[in-house]
């Protein structure tokens, strides 16, 4: 049966529940405290030191390869490049904490590009050879586009990659740039990492609400985090990037360009990112709460994010090709629908089990 393409709506996040008052022991009876320590231990920390150590490879690579005489850039080297990025789209979701001070997370990846402005940086910091792009504490205060897995992409597979095959001031320069970026990327995954094993730094904060506390004043407002980590990730999933590049934003008809198309990584980086976000439901400890508070839905919700993940893993073309086949275009809708189901019932268990309000629209202001 033909998905229907218009059927794919697009809903806003808002409204889908409120705070629920009315069984109070549900909500004093939730392990606020349990939940984020579970988050922290087996999904936040591995997920960090797995960029770390991705970030450390593609560093070792570039110089490797920028050390070697000229030439294409290397398999390992871009195979370093796919595991950096993938590691990135697993742990992508949390989006508070560490990473969002002094724009690292932007500064690791800048996504959506509606306007192109990355590609246009990067070619005007190739063209003039900026020397700022040749040091990593320099190239930490400029822009953003200039500095993360996307200026690296540009790099590494735009048709200008030619000339890391000529040998001259093209080729030194950009892979001066290039290094620059991996060193920038190190240097940021580096900083998370250790801010969230410092027992008396931010995870204190994480971990111990309170009215000193500079963001959390109760345990609830950490479970609050937790829960729009997972319920706007799956949102931003589905609503933008699956359905930008489909042409089917809320927010404009035109196809915007899917992340990571130059280098082919997008339906991998899409999948990853879901793993990502069921790695937080399955080892954070949201579905088994699910499920004590209502049986069989932490299960049924884990089915549907497993049915996205398989519609998202049959594809068989690149996503910039799957609006020119109608097979995939269907299988990439179709993942829509659990995702929508899975945010849904997760926000109305979780409204009710942990006293959460979460009638909050995560797309407000993109």
């Amino acid at each position: 049966m033909i998905v229907r393409r218009r059927s794919f709506v697009f809903a806003v996040f808002a409204a889908v529940v409120a705070a629920s008052f009315a069984a109070p022991s549900y909500a004093q009876s939730f392990d606020h405290k349990g939940l984020a320590r579970l988050v922290l231990e087996n999904h936040i920390r591995p997920g960090y030191d797995r960029l770390l150590a991705s970030a450390r490879e593609f560093s070792d690579e570039a110089k490797a390869f920028c050390d070697a005489a000229p030439g294409e850039p290397t398999d390992a080297l871009k195979e370093a490049f796919r595991d950096l990025v993938l590691s990135w789209a697993r742990i992508e979701q949390v989006q508070f904490g560490p990473v969002m001070d002094e724009r690292r997370h932007a500064r690791v990846f800048y996504w959506p590009d509606r306007k192109g402005l990355g590609r246009r940086q990067v070619r005007r910091t190739l063209a003039k050879k900026d020397a700022r792009s040749l040091d990593p504490a320099a190239l930490a205060e400029r822009s953003v586009a200039l500095q993360g897995l996307g200026a690296a992409e540009i790099l590494l597979y735009a048709k200008s990659a030619k000339e890391f095959a000529t040998p001259g001031p093209a080729r030194d320069f950009r892979c001066g740039y290039l290094k620059t970026i991996a060193a920038n990327i190190v240097n940021i995954a580096a900083e998370v990492q250790s801010a969230w094993n410092d027992e008396n730094g931010y995870v204190r904060t994480f971990l111990s609400p309170g009215v000193d506390n500079p963001s959390y004043l109760d345990d609830g407002e950490v479970t609050l985090e937790i829960a729009k980590a997972f319920l706007v990730g799956l949102e931003r999933l589905r609503d933008i990037e699956i359905a930008g590049p489909l042409g089917l934003s809320r927010k404009t008809s035109r196809r915007t360009r899917a992340a990571f198309k130059p280098s082919g990584l997008s339906t991998r980086f899409l999948i990853a990112k879901l793993e990502g976000m069921t790695m937080l439901y399955v080892a954070g400890g949201l579905g088994d709460r699910i499920d004590a508070h209502e049986w069989g839905m932490g299960s049924s919700i884990l089915s549907e994010l497993n049915l996205a993940l398989n519609h998202m893993k049959s594809l068989n073309v690149l996503m910039g090709e799957v609006a020119e086949n109608e097979e995939a275009e269907n299988r990439l809708l179709a993942s829509g629908f659990p995702l929508k189901n899975a945010r849904e019932q997760t926000s109305r268990i979780l409204a009710d089990a942990a006293g959460l309000s979460l009638g909050f629209n995560a797309l407000d202001g993109d």
